[in-house]
């Protein structure tokens, strides 16, 4: 009994050690995380305090000072074994970065701001008649888009459809007209968040597919669900694509949307079980009529191989090549037709599209081309003007090389609004962090994931930080997007001190300004002289905050001119 009962002792003082182990290995990274954002906010308030106002300056600089001396205090109190002291000081640390974030940023007259709200949201606030709290809140954030999401995790919608079935409890409401209306009392503008693909998730097949089991992708075991329980409809199954492009472009009828967010623009992938879709009876009956073969029967390549970054396609030899370029074909063709519908109903509108990228290893393009979303062949086909990369990731040196490397593929025939995901962040500023990195690569724009993850602290650090300032969303208008730009620009750059510069984006800007309203071929002849005048005008310049806004025109000017280059 007495040797179980130090036995017993002993296990608590073991547990109570490590315990108090971790904490101080958790207090000293949290440290050593703090003092590399420390520099990375003072560098940003260094490249950019030269366009800020006096006042917005003294306040940076005194949380710099608050997190340093916080920083020298935990630092303290850790060698002092104070710890329940250093954790209050590790908090205020961060919550002075935070700060210091929203005093040093930078406010632009010319972005899109997107917050993706989901359709569960969307029907808890129709059903306690929220939705004008909702829209109020994120115009007070300072967001301009809303990409809202139309289908349900359980398979239903969240409007009346003839196509689709809207979820039994919102039975006589709305809520998407609903949200569309009360967004344009705000000039917020509306894309639905369309999931081409997606039919429900949760295990269930959802209404749609309950009727239609034939619509379902299978997986090469002849499964219906994803690793993520997600059920899917087959591309290749005539009467499921004629489905989807009706429901989707029924609601581009019924509502006014500024554009289209198109989402699971792919196929699914089991990539652990090293599996991939659709091997359901359509896609192998049509393969087999085109090619003359069974796709089972084929030697399965490694997805570990063909997600990395040296993969080279034809690697695995034709026969698999030729089921691999058929099924991407499955889903271009559908985004060709759904985009051709949408366009033809609303000329000017914008569709975006969701992609995959490389968030834990392997080739950026790989894991798309895993997935048989071939975005590149979009941009050939003029298909879609913005991409919006899934970057969901705490690690911003992963956001970046993303959002590069989809930009170096892009090579200015679409904008990037790369998607930020709140989720995966583990403190506020974070995000502050994350938005101003896009910018300063030269995007226009930038998706915020997603509003059950945002808090209280979020939307404040947005309203009086990045977006303080209302902002003039490009896809409305990329032609008066640029003309503003070159505004925005002139105003960052001294007419004493930097004189050659200034009179020649001055007469860049004249250029614009004569053919705001001329026609489409006067205004594209402006685009190509800013173009060519461009690089040369702007090689020399070395502030930081100039340099973003030239390459986020350039961006600008290149989308328009690709966009109309088959026009004219």
């Amino acid at each position: 009994m007495k040797l179980a009962k130090e036995l017993v002792l002993f296990l608590l003082i073991y547990l109570v050690m490590s315990e108090t182990l971790l904490a101080i290995n958790n207090y000293q990274e949290d440290l050593k995380i703090l003092s590399q954002e420390l520099s990375k906010v003072k560098a940003f308030f260094e490249a950019n305090k030269s366009h800020m106002e006096t006042e917005r300056i003294n306040q940076t600089l005194t949380y710099l000072e608050l997190v340093e001396s916080s920083l020298t205090d935990a630092e303290k109190y850790l060698a002092e074994k104070d710890y329940f002291e250093a954790e209050l000081k590790i908090e205020l640390s961060k919550m002075a970065i935070g700060k210091t974030y929203v005093k040093a940023s930078r406010s632009l007259k010319v972005e899109a701001r997107v917050i993706s709200v989901d359709a569960g949201t969307l029907s808890r606030k129709a059903l306690s008649h929220s939705l004008p709290n909702l829209v109020e809140e994120i115009a007070e954030a300072g967001f301009n888009t809303i990409f809202v999401e139309v289908l349900r995790d359980d398979g239903y919608v969240v409007y009346p459809s003839e196509y689709m079935e809207l979820a039994p409890e919102l039975k006589g409401l709305d809520p998407l007209g609903e949200l569309v209306e009360l967004s344009k009392a705000k000039k917020i503008a509306v894309f639905p968040w369309q999931k081409v693909f997606f039919a429900a998730a949760n295990g269930t097949l959802g209404p749609v597919l309950n009727k239609h089991p034939e619509w379902i992708a299978l997986d090469r075991f002849q499964k219906g669900l994803d690793a993520y329980s997600l059920a899917w409809f087959s591309p290749a199954h005539p009467k499921a694509r004629e489905f989807i492009c009706n429901y989707i472009f029924e609601m581009w009828q019924k509502y006014d949307f500024a554009g289209c967010q198109l989402d699971y623009v792919r196929n699914a992938v089991n990539p652990l079980e090293d599996n991939d879709f659709s091997y359901d009876q359509a896609s192998l009956d049509l393969f087999n009529s085109l090619y003359g073969y069974n796709p089972l029967e084929l030697k399965y390549p490694s997805a570990a191989i063909r997600t990395r970054p040296e993969y080279t396609p034809g690697d695995f030899g034709p026969e698999w090549e030729n089921w691999q370029a058929f099924r991407e074909e499955l889903i271009t063709s559908l985004v060709a037709k759904i985009a051709k519908t949408l366009k033809n109903a609303k000329p000017d509108a914008m569709i975006s599209v969701g992609i995959a990228t490389a968030l834990w290893g392997g080739g950026t393009l790989e894991q798309a081309y895993f997935r048989q979303q071939n975005w590149p062949v979009w941009l050939d086909r003029h298909l879609v003007e913005i991409l919006s990369p899934l970057v969901y990731q705490n690690d911003l040196s992963i956001v970046l090389r993303e959002v590069e490397n989809v930009k170096a593929v892009a090579d200015g025939r679409a904008m990037q609004y790369p998607s930020l995901g709140v989720q995966a962040m583990d403190n506020p500023y974070q995000l502050l962090e994350q938005i101003e990195a896009v910018r300063d690569l030269g995007e226009p724009g930038m998706r915020i994931f997603a509003y059950p993850y945002l808090k209280t602290e979020h939307f404040k650090l947005l309203k009086e930080g990045p977006f303080r300032e209302q902002a003039f969303p490009p896809y409305k208008d990329l032609f008066k997007s640029s003309y503003l730009l070159l505004e925005d620009l002139l105003e960052l750059v001294s007419s004493e001190t930097e004189n050659e510069l200034y009179n020649d984006l001055e007469s860049l800007k004249k250029r614009l300004e004569i053919t705001l309203e001329a026609d489409l071929k006067r205004q594209y002849a402006a685009v190509k002289y800013l173009l060519n005048k461009l690089p040369r005008i702007t090689q020399n310049v070395t502030d930081k905050t100039v340099e973003m806004e030239v390459k986020r025109l350039k961006t600008l000017l290149s989308v328009y001119e690709y966009k109309n280059r088959f026009i004219i």
